[in-house]
């Protein structure tokens, strides 16, 4: 692995190098960040029969070039073991891990902070294998061992106080897949760990289970999110710095490193901490992968740099905007007054001290407006975060109308003419 790393230092040189010998390709920074991107990925995976690249550097499986990690484990066929921590909304139930058919002698406990049930789930019974419930589970908080489908599992108890604990072990092959269910039962959010071990997926499957396909629909779905997460992250941060201390929750370091770095399995919170970016389920993993341009199962600060500055701030799109949408309310609503009253009835405002961006942008989608994203941030001019009323209003005044009155003046000139007749 250190060889491998070491080897990143020349994917830059290399990518430049393919790219100039190619003068039809599309060479522009986001394509010389894929193409690094693929070069570390082909040489981590030299060696590795079963696809996987190795170790990253939070210790997980790295998936092969084109697949991306789609689960917290990647099984690997020849058995690992390793934790990750993550964070779970208060009050809600989330599959952490889906387990592969294959699975042999799997482990897995979880500690917590609050009360977190661990569940086995049949998926292809749809049906508890491990509840605490004895009404619920062959297996539970009465009777915590036996055998389901020909292996034995085993259940640690319901367990309530912090630091909670539970865990589920599997012998033998798992002939049947099934997930990891989480349920948090507190008030607050959750702060747990999960710690794993196997000993190998039998038969080896082609794609590891835990990785799914990085197609090019994915990757254009991530180049989106990226940019749309970078607007989110400068509206709330506006520079950088500010971003990367306030993100220091989410970050963790190398052993007897100094660089800090984004675990995959932290980069969930951080996708979803600027504000919500609608799409599949899968689409901050495709993020993290589409992000990771060195493909070492981490961000570091310098690649987070990067797709923070995805968005850049259009200042002649955004005043074009931002009149228009000025003429639009005076146009429909006859003024301030008005237009608030009626969007604030379309649109209600879920925070007191203004619109959020997507409120926001709903407010320019009634006035005819789909590119609202410049609009926002000129709009925004005590940076907050969010459109107040008051900003609102300077929007709505922004279109004026100036009547020139031209006033014509005409002078008649009369001229008299005298006749003057002489007789002889």
């Amino acid at each position: 692995r250190a060889s491998a790393l070491a080897a990143f230092v020349a994917l830059g040189a290399r990518a430049e190098e393919l790219c100039a010998s190619h003068p039809g390709a599309a060479c522009d920074e986001t394509s010389l960040l894929q193409r690094k991107t693929s070069a570390a990925r082909a040489d981590l995976a030299a060696g590795h029969g079963d696809g996987l690249l190795g170790n990253g550097l939070d210790g997980m499986a790295l998936c092969p070039q084109d697949t991306f990690r789609v689960s917290p484990i990647v099984f690997s066929c020849d058995g690992a073991s390793g934790s990750q921590s993550f964070t779970m909304p208060p009050k809600k139930m989330e599959t952490a891990q889906d387990i592969p058919r294959g699975a042999v002698d799997l482990t897995v406990s979880v500690t917590a902070n609050v009360d977190v049930d661990v569940y086995l789930f049949d998926t292809d019974k749809k049906a508890y294998v491990v509840h605490y419930d004895p009404h619920k589970a062959p297996i539970n908080d009465r009777a915590r061992k036996g055998t389901y489908k020909s292996v034995e599992v085993e259940f640690s108890g319901d367990d309530r106080d912090s630091p909670v604990t539970e865990s589920v072990n599997i012998g033998g092959v798992l002939p049947f897949e099934c997930s990891l269910r989480l349920q948090n039962y507190a008030e607050e959010e959750a702060q747990a760990e999960m710690t794993y071990s196997y000993t190998g997926v039998s038969p080896c499957p082609k794609t590891p289970p835990g990785c799914d396909s990085y197609s090019a629909e994915v990757l254009q779905a991530a180049k989106l999110a990226v940019w749309q997460w970078s607007f989110l992250a400068q509206v709330k941060h506006r520079n950088f710095s500010a971003a990367w201390a306030a993100w220091s929750a989410f970050q963790f370091q190398v052993e007897g490193g100094k660089e800090h770095y984004i675990a995959w399995s932290m980069f969930k919170s951080l996708f979803g901490a600027c504000g919500e970016i609608k799409g599949e389920a899968w689409l901050w993993m495709a993020t993290f992968r589409y992000m990771d341009t060195n493909a070492d199962g981490v961000l570091s600060m310098t690649e987070v740099q990067a797709a923070f500055g995805a968005y850049e701030y259009d200042a002649a799109a955004a005043k074009e905007t931002c009149l228009t949408a000025s003429f639009e309310m005076q146009d429909k609503y006859g003024g301030f007054d008005l237009a608030e009253a009626a969007l604030l009835e379309a649109v209600p405002m879920s925070n007191g001290a203004g619109y959020t961006p997507a409120e926001f942008s709903q407010i320019l989608a009634i006035l005819g407006e789909s590119k609202w994203r410049n609009a926002f941030w000129h709009t925004d001019v005590d940076e907050n975060g969010l459109i107040s009323k008051e900003e609102l209003r300077r929007l709505c005044e922004l279109y004026t109308t100036t009547s020139t009155t031209t006033t014509t003046t005409t002078t008649t000139t009369t001229t008299t003419t005298t006749t003057t007749t002489t007789t002889t």
